[in-house]
C-alpha cells in the first residue's frame, strides 16, 4: 500500500495530539506521509520500514515537520536510522515535545531528527565494535553492549538490525539529545569548511573534539582563500605541509574558554602552539594576533569560537638565547661560561627560558683571578650553581617579574626583584636592558653577577 502525503489540517490536527497526550496514539496509514520514493523497489525506505511497525507515528510526524522525509524516503544514502518508539517520545515531558514539533522549532527539530540519523548502513554489532559513530547533525553517539543489549548514548536498543531500501533501523527506548556540536562539529555546520579539512589533514580532530575547554579562532574559507591555492595545497597535501599546518592551527588555539570580552581585556593570550597573542582593541573591533574577529562569542559544546578574517601566520623565528646573545657582542664570558657547565645546549632548547644574562662587564667586576678560578674544570659544579641561579624556568616580561616581586630559577632559591629610583633590580643586580626577544624566551642583561648563598 502506497501510503499518502497528509493535507496541511491532517498534519496539523496529528501532530497537536501527538505532543499533547502521554501515549502518542497510533495514527492511521492515510494520516501519515508518502513515505516511499520508490516503493516495492528493493524494499520499503528506513522511514516507511518504522512506520510500518505502528509504533513510530511520532517519529513520522516529527521527520516530516522537520523537513528530513525526503532524505529518508530517498534512493539516496544508505542510513542507519535510530528510531524512537512513540513510548519514547511519551516519556518526554509534554510541554518539550509540544514545544519541538511547532513550525517556529523546525531548525532545531532537523537538528534532533539528524542526531538519530547515521550515514551508512551499519549494523548492531558493528556500531559497537566502532563505539563512536558520527551522525548527519555532526554530534558523535557512543555506543556499546550492556547487559539489556546495545546501548546508544542513554538510549537502549529494543529492535536491532531491520534491514530496509535505504539502510537499517535500529529501534530504541528513548530519544536521543544532541549535545552541543564541538568544535568541529560547528565548523563544520557553518562558514568555516576549509578549517575542517585543515584540522584533519593536521590530524587535529580528535583533540579539538576532546574535553576542552578551547577558545578557536576560526578563520572563514574566504580567510583560507586569502592564502592563494598554491599555498594551501602545499600545506594540505605533504606529510612537511601538514605538519607546518598543524603549527599554524594551534596558533588559533586558546587553552580555556575566553569570552570577547575576557580576550578584550587581555593583552596577550597563549596557544596550543606555545607563543602568545596580541590582543588588541580598536573601538568596538577587536584583533587577535592581527586577525580581526568578525563573529565573536560562539559557544560550543567544548569551549567557544571567534570567527576571524585572516589566518594567523606563524612567528618569524628569531634565534636563540644564546644566539642573540652572541650577537649583542656583550656577553662573551657568559656564553663562555654556560658552554664549560654544559648548559649551551639546553638553552638553545624550545624552552622558553628567561636569562638573567650578565654582561661581560659585570664579568669583570669579579675580578681575573676570581673568574679564572670558576672557568676551571674542577670548579665546574660553583659554577653551574651560580649560572642555574641566572635562569628562570619561563618566560617572565620585565612586567611580569615586577608584579611577582620575585622569580625562581633553575637552581631553586628565588631571586626578589624591586624598582629603585624607576629602575628595575633583580636580586641586586641593575637591569641594563630588559625583554630582550629570543626564540626560546626572553633575557635582561645585568650590570652584575648574582651569587647564590
Amino acid at each position: 500500500m502506497r501510503l499518502r502525503t497528509p493535507n496541511a489540517r491532517k498534519l496539523a490536527a496529528l501532530a497537536l495530539a501527538l505532543a499533547s497526550l502521554a501515549a502518542p496514539p497510533t495514527a492511521p496509514a492515510d494520516d501519515l506521509p508518502n513515505l516511499d520514493d520508490a516503493p516495492g523497489e528493493g524494499g520499503r525506505s528506513v522511514i516507511a520500514r518504522a512506520a510500518a511497525t505502528g509504533r513510530a507515528n511520532t517519529l513520522v510526524t516529527a521527520v516530516y515537520l522537520g523537513a528530513l522525509l525526503d532524505t529518508l524516503r530517498s534512493n539516496g544514502g544508505p542510513f542507519t536510522l535510530f528510531a524512537p518508539t512513540d513510548e519514547a517520545f511519551a516519556r518526554l515531558p509534554k510541554e518539550d515535545l509540544a514545544a519541538l514539533l511547532r513550525a517556529e522549532n523546525q531548525g532545531k527539530l532537523a537538528e534532533v531528527l539528524k542526531y538519530h540519523v547515521v550515514p551508512g548502513r551499519v549494523t548492531a554489532a558493528e556500531l559497537t565494535s566502532q563505539g563512536r559513530v558520527e551522525t548527519l547533525n555532526g554530534g558523535r553517539l557512543t555506543v556499546a553492549a550492556n547487559a539489556r543489549g546495545v546501548a546508544v548514548d542513554e538510549a537502549t536498543v529494543i529492535r536491532a538490525d531491520v534491514a530496509c531500501r535505504n539502510g537499517v533501523v535500529h529501534f530504541i527506548d528513548r530519544v536521543l539529545t544532541p549535545p552541543r556540536p564541538d568544535v568541529v562539529a560547528f565548523a563544520a555546520k557553518n562558514r568555516f569548511q576549509t578549517l575542517v579539512k585543515a584540522i584533519k589533514a593536521a590530524g587535529l580532530e580528535d583533540a579539538l573534539r576532546g574535553d576542552g575547554p578551547f577558545t578557536v579562532l576560526a578563520p572563514s574559507d574566504e580567510a583560507f582563500r586569502k592564502l592563494g591555492h598554491d599555498t594551501l595545497d602545499a600545506l594540505l597535501d605533504s606529510e612537511d605541509g601538514r605538519k607546518k599546518l598543524a603549527e599554524i592551527l594551534k596558533l588559533h588555539v586558546v587553552p580555556g574558554k575566553l569570552t570577547a570580552q575576557a580576550l578584550r581585556e587581555a593583552k596577550d593570550v597563549p596557544t596550543l602552539a606555545g607563543v602568545a597573542l596580541k590582543v588588541e582593541v580598536h573601538g568596538h573591533g577587536l584583533t587577535v594576533g592581527g586577525a580581526p574577529v568578525t563573529d565573536a562569542d560562539n559557544e560550543v559544546g567544548n569551549g567557544i569560537v571567534h570567527a576571524i578574517s585572516a589566518v594567523i601566520p606563524p612567528p618569524k623565528r628569531a634565534d636563540d638565547i644564546l644566539a642573540v646573545a652572541a650577537a649583542r657582542g656583550k656577553f662573551n664570558v657568559l656564553a663562555a661560561a654556560l658552554k664549560a657547565v654544559g648548559l649551551d645546549d639546553p638553552l638553545r632548547g624550545d624552552g622558553p627560558f628567561t636569562v638573567l644574562a650578565p654582561t661581560d662587564e659585570a664579568f669583570a667586576r669579579l675580578g681575573k683571578d676570581r673568574l679564572k678560578e670558576l672557568l676551571k674544570p674542577a670548579n665546574r659544579e660553583v659554577l653551574a650553581r651560580i649560572l642555574k641561579y641566572h635562569v628562570v624556568a619561563g618566560k617572565a616580561s620585565a612586567r611580569e617579574v615586577v608584579a611577582r616581586g620575585e622569580v625562581e630559577t633553575l637552581l631553586g632559591p628565588k631571586v626578589r626583584a624591586t624598582i629603585d629610583d624607576g629602575r628595575l633590580v633583580i636580586g641586586g643586580a641593575k637591569v641594563e636592558a630588559t625583554d630582550v626577544g629570543a626564540s626560546n624566551g626572553l633575557i635582561h642583561a645585568i650590570d652584575s653577577v648574582l651569587i647564590p648563598e
